[in-house]
């Protein structure tokens, strides 16, 4: 009769032990549809097409007022996730130069309007991580 508990506590840690390991498959999937990958099979693009990006980010920047008087010209690089829906997010400086720079470029970068087409791996749309250079030259009076 000592048996069927000990038997029936077995069975629980057995029970709970494989309970565990379906909750630990289920967070590696979804660190993997979390991860941001840099090798793919095709690559990000912006649905309006890359000349369109470019004369939007021409267009929409604006050299920082308090910087004008030092004359001169700077490029920051930034970079962001194209999620896996075709938004963006997560826009950050890789390279910069200053606070004003900077800020200005965060937000020209994050007022790109439209939809961008994601990476995609072995079929699949994944996150992956864009760059995108941000000019400012003198403006011309």
């Amino acid at each position: 009769m000592k048996l069927k508990p000990i038997l029936g506590v077995i069975a629980f840690f057995i029970a709970s032990f494989l309970s565990l390991g379906s909750f630990a498959q289920q967070n590696t999937t979804s660190e993997q549809d979390n991860k941001i990958y840099n090798e793919v099979d095709s690559y990000a693009y912006y649905v309006q097409g890359k000349e369109a990006l470019v004369n939007f980010v021409v267009n929409a920047t604006k050299y920082p007022q308090t910087e004008i008087v030092k004359g001169k010209e700077f490029i920051v690089m930034t970079r962001f996730i194209v999620e896996k829906d075709g938004t963006i997010s997560n826009v950050e400086i890789e390279t910069g130069v200053n606070d004003a720079f900077n800020k200005e470029a965060i937000r020209v970068v994050s007022s790109i309007k439209g939809q961008w087409t994601p990476a995609k791996k072995g079929g699949v749309a994944v996150r992956s991580m864009q760059y995108i250079p941000v000019a400012f030259y003198i403006p011309k009076d």
